[in-house]
């Protein structure tokens, strides 16, 4: 079965609404019928096999775009609306894409290619999702229907959804976590409320209240920046808020603590993944949250941990097919990168990442990458990019610069830094935090 059957399955018929707000509201039978439709459209005008790229916000045309490309045999590659230029040019390159969806700016453009109307099995290439990699350049990472269909099941037997469920989802789609909340509610039959305003916090508050939202999924930022600078959220009663899930990097114990304490009631479940892992690898049940603080939790069903080298590995129906045009994995286990212990009751804590990534709301950032685009600074001599402790995005990109101060002053030429990392970067990967140094500590 391929993923889009399995998420839909018996929902042809269902009136009840899957998007509540009014500008996007559709049911699952609207949903299912339009999906077909466009489904239909990809066989005649686009064909099969095809690399599919959609970048735009969360919405109800790009859902429907989303699971008809992978429901028509093609290969869906979602991205984030903020990328360069130069960064979609160089996936375009590798994935070798023919047709884009661009959200709100332009219509469909395609090709015609040989009509084919079989189905997608479960073992084919379902979507490629593109993250930081070590060097700098984003890959792509492999995911077929099995790996798709193989996390949602999990999670949904860990956080254990029904069709009563409302989540207020404000993560991206094009983003693995956000993914795994669209698949796993729409697979029970629950409902979404999409807001694409995080940031402003009495939009997030008022759609929690008006629609009795019951869930709510975040990165540590999202939550942080509620408990940090929002005056009313913590001091609003929620109630019918029944769980929240955090993952995309480590929520301080401090904050768990104080979440916890605002919502006595609502079950929080702390949890652990990668992209490469379609989504989440591990889950601290809300029943072990203060007494395993600190951990990720156990093993999600169908997924085994192990380590190595103090290295965290994983194995499963759910770790990725491998990197796009890469090699695939050793022997299936997909080393994360990560560093950490299991303790003797098989609880996973992460202390710390074998490679040096930065993790920026819930995103990889890659340190060489914005390295050099600061070497391209004329008086810039060497440079040195970290992740910094910050309370609101979890870690922030930090640069260590060094500078030729007879050809610039440090005010100047951190304006000139500041000037050439908005043209390259994305606004998550621009440090926000510049100090000027005679020596780089480099070991």
């Amino acid at each position: 079965m391929n993923i889009v059957d399995y998420l839909l399955d018996g929902r042809a018929n269902s009136e009840k609404d899957f998007i509540l707000n009014p500008s996007e509201k559709i049911s699952f039978k609207e949903l299912t019928r339009r999906v077909a439709s466009l489904t239909e459209g990809f066989y005649c005008h686009v064909g099969t096999g095809q690399k599919i790229i959609l970048i735009g916000k969360n919405s109800t045309e790009f859902i429907i775009a989303y699971l008809a490309t992978m429901k028509s045999g093609n290969v869906c590659v979602p991205l984030d609306p903020q990328i360069k230029q130069s960064e979609l040019d160089y996936i375009v390159e590798q994935v070798k894409s023919v047709t884009i969806f661009i959200f709100g700016k332009t219509k469909l453009k395609a090709k015609s290619y040989p009509y084919r109307s079989t189905p997608p099995e479960d073992k084919d290439l379902a979507q490629i999702l593109f993250t930081s990699g070590s060097t700098g350049r984003p890959k792509g990472v492999k995911l077929s229907h099995q790996n798709l269909i193989a996390n949602t099941k999990a999670i949904i037997h860990s956080l254990r959804l029904t069709q009563e469920d409302v989540m207020c989802a404000t993560l991206p789609f094009h983003y693995c976590y956000g993914l795994s909340v669209l698949h796993t509610h729409l697979r029970v039959g629950a409902s979404m409320v999409l807001n694409n305003s995080f940031v402003f916090f009495g939009k997030l508050i008022s759609d929690l209240l008006e629609y009795e939202c019951t869930g709510l999924a975040g990165v540590p930022s999202h939550f942080q920046m509620l408990l940090r600078k929002s005056t009313s959220f913590s001091k609003t009663s929620f109630p019918a808020l029944r769980y929240i899930t955090q993952a995309g990097g480590k929520l301080f114990d401090g904050c768990i603590v104080e979440l916890k304490g605002y919502f006595p009631d609502a079950l929080i479940y702390i949890m652990y993944g990668q992209t490469e892992a379609t989504a989440r690898l591990t889950c601290l049940a809300p029943g072990s949250l203060l007494a395993k603080l600190g951990s990720v939790g156990k093993p999600l069903q169908g997924v085994r941990i192990k380590i190595e080298r103090e290295e965290i590995l994983a194995k499963g129906e759910s770790i990725m097919m491998g990197y796009l045009n890469e090699p695939p994995l050793e022997g299936g286990w997909l080393h994360t990168g990560d560093l950490g212990y299991l303790d003797n009751e098989g609880f996973l804590y992460i202390t710390g990442r074998k490679k040096e990534m930065i993790k920026v709301l819930g995103k990889r950032v890659s340190p060489k990458e914005i390295e050099e685009v600061i070497l391209k600074v004329d008086p810039v001599i060497d440079c040195q990019v970290k992740g910094a402790p910050d309370e609101i995005t979890g870690e922030a990109v930090k640069a260590f610069v060094i500078i030729d101060n007879n050809k610039s002053d440090e005010y100047t030429c951190k304006k000139n830094i500041l000037a050439a990392c908005k043209v390259f970067l994305p606004d998550y990967k621009i440090p926000s935090q510049i100090e000027f140094v005679n020596k780089l500590n480099k070991k």
